[in-house]
Formats: C-alpha cells, structure tokens, sequence
C-alpha cells in the first residue's frame, strides 16, 4: 500500500538550487517549443501562461494569478441533467450520469469542476487509461489552463514529485489522472469525478494493492467529505444496482449534443462473405466501398480491431504446431517493425527472432488472424491516397500523442 502512494510522498535528499534552476529551465524550454508548434489559439494562450508561470517561478516571484474560470455553456438538455446532479449532491448521494455517447457529458463534468473550483475547493478527474487522459487533457486544459494537472504511470518520477509537492502546496489545483492519482496526497478536495465508471481498467488484480478504483473513489469521497459524480454510457451492474436501491441517484442524458441521430449501423458477416469470396484480405468488399465512399467525400473513419500486433497466432502448415512461449505455454503473437519480425509472449513479454521454419517437423510456418498491424498495412495498400495511423500498446508514446493531436 506504501509503494502504491510512494511516488507521490518520498522525499529523496534535497536537490541543491543550482539543480532546481536546471529543472525549471528545461521545463521552460520544453513549453517555448510546444508553443512555437501549437495551432490552437486556445492551445498558444495556455502554453504562454505555462510559459509566465515557470518565468515567474525563475525569477522568485511568486505566481498569484489565474486565468478566469470558465463559463461552461450548457444545453438545455444538460441543464436538466446538472440540475439533477446538482440535487444529488446536495443529498449526499452519488451521482450516477448515463449519457448516451455523444450526449456532452464532458461538458458537464467541466461544469461541475469549475464551480467547485470557484468555491475554493479542489476536483480530481479519474479516466481508466493513459490514452483517454491525454484526449481529455486538451479540452480540459483550454477551459482550466494551469490548474490542470495530469497524473499517471506514464509520468516520470519527478513529474510525479512535482504534482505531489503541488497538490500538497494548498494551492487550487485540478487533477486528471488515471487510478493511481487516487493514492495523491489531496487536500480540500470538492468533487471527484470518475468518467467512464464501467472500465474493467479501474481494476487492479496485480500487483497488490488489489482494488477498484471507482469502489476506491468513492469511499475516498467519503474521507474527504466531497461529492462524486461517475459518469458513463454503460454503466456497471454494480452502479445501477446501487442506484436502483437507493444508494446512488440515477441521472439520464438521452438526447445527442448536436441533437444528432442514431447512427446507421450496417452488419457485416464476414464468415459468409468468406464464402461467397466476398473479402479482400481482413477486409470485407462491402466495407471496402463504405469506406472509399466515406474517403472521397471528405471524411475520415476510424476502424477498431480487438488485437495488436501482426497476427495472434502462427501455425505449421505440415503438422499444425503452434509455437508458444517457453516460460507460459501459451501461442506466440507475431509482431512486425519494419522488415523484422519477432515473436512475442503477451504474458511475460518473452520474444524471440521469427524464423518461418517448424522446430517440430520443418514445416513452413504461418501467420493466423489479423492484429492491428496487418489491417493497418491493407489499409495502405487498399487506400494509398489516405492518411493511414495505428494506435494501440504498441505506439510509440511520441507517436501515440502526434496521432492524438492531429
């Protein structure tokens, strides 16, 4: 449990000044840069305030103000939906928001934040993974500029530290961080929020501690004295239980931000297009011509595909063997960077070079399936006009944020 909050409280031995001034240089020319980049008026204006606030700190002046809190415009659709979350609060329930996708949750989570934040008190906005955090740190960061701070693994030690040693300062902060920004040392917290509730990614089963991190949240909320709004599209059987029983209070959003419609949904079964010679490789011809239809008017698509890497799976033509991993037992996934390919234990992370020759009979071994990386090199071949990126566990973390921005 200690290792868990570790990050967030050691205090290793005093780094001398001249150190310091090194670190906040850094930092100040890291900002410079991603400012001369930035395309967003929204994005320049926060990178400058970053920029002031490090010169400020340079210099030894002490940075007081603050950017305005935002005015969250709502519809009338999500004023209802506030009003209710509002009144939830004010009971001491928690309160469980099930907006359908697209309805402007976010919006309202950026409502709750800024009126919390008015009221001298601090938010901490937990999302399940890494990749989320870093879409919602754009939109939350042009509403809330220096307030905002990220919080997870991907962090190093001293970012850590840094948003620590703020957070311990008693100056108002907000907090956007994945399941561990829990074990924070928080002080004067007014709202915790927990977007997409259902994640089985709030779940730590290894290493211990063992713990849910939405269970977490909430009792936190309970130490701490402050409300929590989960929010979901999905929620979990364990929410709706508990707001049907009276402990949370249930709270819809049914109606689309643009007052959109429900998408068409088209159903393809690929098993019988195989059989009618209906595919293109992992491709059906029919969503071949959607999307090249979709690409000449103008718009981009995204497609979604449950496994990485190049194939799940590679087997012996000849015997039918399937290589595994040493330390597991269990099938190798093939992944291929360029002109080399390995093959690669998902478990342990075991890899080894890929020889296309069965150690069992000397058969010709082949690939099986279709990850991420294979769709993505149809994808070119079908549509080499089209701008065509992967994002998955394997990205680059430099390439995964390129993407995101873009």
């Amino acid at each position: 449990m200690y290792k868990a909050a570790y990050p967030a409280l050691k205090q290793e031995k005093e780094a001398t000044f001249a150190q310091q001034r090194v670190r906040l240089e850094q930092r100040l020319e890291k900002k410079r840069l991603q400012l001369e980049k930035a395309r967003k008026d929204e994005t320049r204006q926060r990178y400058a305030a970053e920029i002031q606030a490090l010169e400020n700190e340079l210099s030894g002046k002490e940075d007081t103000l603050l950017p305005p809190l935002p005015d969250i415009k709502l519809t009338p659709a999500q004023e209802a939906a506030w009003s209710a979350v509002s009144q939830s609060f004010s009971e001491g329930k928690v309160a469980l928001l099930k907006g359908v996708t697209g309805s402007g949750k976010t919006e309202i989570y950026m409502r709750a934040a800024a009126e919390t934040l008015a009221g001298g008190k601090n938010v901490l906005v937990l999302v399940p993974e890494i990749a989320l955090s870093r879409q919602l740190e754009d939109r939350f960061a042009e509403r809330f500029g220096p307030r905002l701070m990220t919080f997870h693994s991907a962090h190093p030690a001293a970012q850590k530290r840094d948003v620590g040693a703020a957070v311990r300062s008693g100056k108002p902060y907000l907090v956007l961080g994945t399941r561990s920004a829990l074990f924070l040392p928080h002080n004067g917290l007014g709202l915790i929020i927990v977007d997409e509730e259902h994640d089985a990614s709030y779940k730590q089963d290894a290493p211990a501690p063992r713990y849910n991190g939405r269970d977490t949240a909430i009792m936190l909320g309970v130490i701490s004295h402050c409300p929590v709004l989960l929010g979901s599209a999905t929620p979990s059987l364990e929410s709706l239980y508990n707001a049907r029983t009276g402990r949370f209070r249930l709270v819809s959003l049914n109606e689309r931000y643009y007052a959109a419609g429900d998408a068409d949904i088209v159903v393809i079964d690929t098993r019988a297009e195989r059989r009618k010679r209906g595919m293109n490789g992992s491709l059906s011809r029919k969503l071949i011509g959607i999307l090249r239809e979709n690409l000449e008017a103008g718009r981009q698509a995204v497609i979604l595909r449950a496994r990485r890497a190049y194939a799940p799976v590679i087997q012996c033509e000849a015997c039918g063997d399937i290589p595994r991993c040493p330390h597991c037992n269990v099938p190798f996934t093939l992944h291929r960077s360029g002109d080399a390919e390995r093959l690669v234990c998902h478990y342990c992370g075991h890899s080894e070079p890929f020889v296309p020759v069965c150690k069992t009979c000397g058969g010709t071994l082949r690939s099986l399936g279709a990850g991420t990386q294979k769709v993505e090199e149809e994808l070119r071949n079908l549509f080499p006009q089209a701008r065509v990126a992967r994002l998955d566990g394997d990205t680059p973390d430099a390439e995964e944020k390129r993407i995101v921005r873009s």
